[in-house]
């Protein structure tokens, strides 16, 4: 059984490794490593329990929190899991209809206008808590509401059934 390695996050610096990366860099060593940075909890804490991998995917430890690193280190790893997990915020609800026991959602997002199933509310749609919800469409696609509360009425509405 191996045993799990934590990285001490004011030992480190995270920064730029090339143009298509970041690295990993010790206070006392110029030399820095390339590594890939993934989420062990996604929605729940998302910068915290951070798996920072080598680039040939082997894991090199965990970092438990993005606040224990410096300001600038928060920034490249938080702009590097922000862009490896898109999750669309839905801002507007255009329609939503059942159609064989599916959810058909037309939405508009923070990225555009999107059409997705949804198979079953009672899995696919999930209450976190302070009016966010978490929708998981039927190609397991991801969007989130941040707060239902503050969309229009008309999207409100229309949600009410789902929810």
């Amino acid at each position: 059984m191996e045993q799990t390695n934590f990285i001490e996050g004011q030992n480190i610096y995270i920064r730029p490794y090339d143009k298509d990366g970041i690295g990993i860099y010790c206070s006392r060593d110029k030399k820095g490593k390339r590594i890939e940075a993934r989420r062990l909890f996604t929605i729940s804490r998302p910068y915290s329990y951070i798996q920072i991998l080598d680039e040939n995917g082997e894991e090199l430890g965990i970092l438990k929190d993005i606040n224990s690193l410096d300001k600038k280190s928060q920034m490249y790893l938080k702009k590097t899991l922000d862009k490896f997990y898109v999750i669309p915020k839905i801002t507007e609800i255009n329609d939503l209809y059942e159609e064989y026991g599916v959810s058909r959602w037309d939405v508009v997002t923070d990225r555009g206008n999107r059409v997705f199933d949804v198979i079953s509310r009672n899995t696919d749609i999930h209450l976190l808590g302070n009016g966010r919800i978490l929708i998981r469409d039927a190609d397991n696609n991801r969007y989130e509401i941040p707060d239902y509360r503050k969309l229009s009425k008309k999207s409100r509405k229309l949600l009410e059934g789902e929810i």
